[in-house]
């Protein structure tokens, strides 16, 4: 039996070698986990080693720590968020070097929230609300109607009757070991969807609103 122990300055190793050898951080990140499996570190990891090459630091040791904890600014954060909000707490400490238990602190300061995979503000934002106030004012420049969900109709809900339908055949037969798991498979595969899957699913919103109207807005059974 081999007694081989693998340590994060082997990890690290191996990445300067791909970069080296002109490979991406996606393409490091899958060699990475086809030998290591769930001991490979993560591709958010992969790519934040890949610009310690680009700036020619080569150095496979961890930075040595202070008596104070680092501290960063919630710019930073936003940053982070700009580049994938669906990043989780250990992925955005270790991009900053960073606890979890401080970026949790700071999120919850900052009063922002992990909804459905992504982080959002708890609160609408000044410019949440001029896009609302913006949208009310398109509604009335042309004129439009605004239509109600009318009660007992959860089927008139695009989220219900066409996308959690092709999730769930999406995610059929898979098993997955924590909930952070379920989220990265879910966000891929929202990722992965052509523009022309929601329009599919807005656009059947006519038929079925018409349906709804025409019987009172009773209960519209699904396709």
């Amino acid at each position: 039996m081999s007694n081989f122990v693998l340590t994060k300055q082997h990890l690290r190793e191996v990445l300067i070698f791909c970069f080296n050898w002109k490979k991406s951080a996606a393409e490091a990140h899958r060699m990475l986990v086809e030998v290591y499996g769930d001991t490979a570190p993560t591709d958010k990891s992969c790519r934040e080693w890949f610009r310690h090459s680009k700036d020619e630091n080569f150095s496979v040791e961890d930075k040595p720590r202070s008596g104070q904890p680092k501290k960063f600014e919630d710019k930073e954060l936003e940053a982070l968020f700009e580049e994938d909000q669906s990043q989780t707490q250990e992925e955005l400490a270790e991009s900053l070097g960073v606890t979890q238990q401080a970026v949790s602190a700071r999120l919850r300061a900052m009063g922002i929230i992990q909804k459905q995979g992504n982080w959002v503000p708890y609160e609408l934002k000044p410019r949440d609300l001029f896009c609302a106030a913006s949208t009310t004012a398109l509604l009335n420049q042309f004129s439009w109607d605004v239509l109600t969900h009318p009660p007992y109709s959860p089927d008139l809900a695009p989220s219900d009757y066409h996308l959690f339908t092709k999730l769930k055949e999406s995610l059929a037969g898979k098993r997955f070991q924590s909930d952070e798991e379920v989220q990265t498979a879910v966000t891929n595969w929202t990722k992965e969807l052509a523009g022309s899957f929601y329009a599919e699913g807005i656009s059947k919103l006519v038929s079925r609103y018409t349906k709804c109207i025409e019987i009172d807005g009773n209960y519209v059974e699904k396709d």
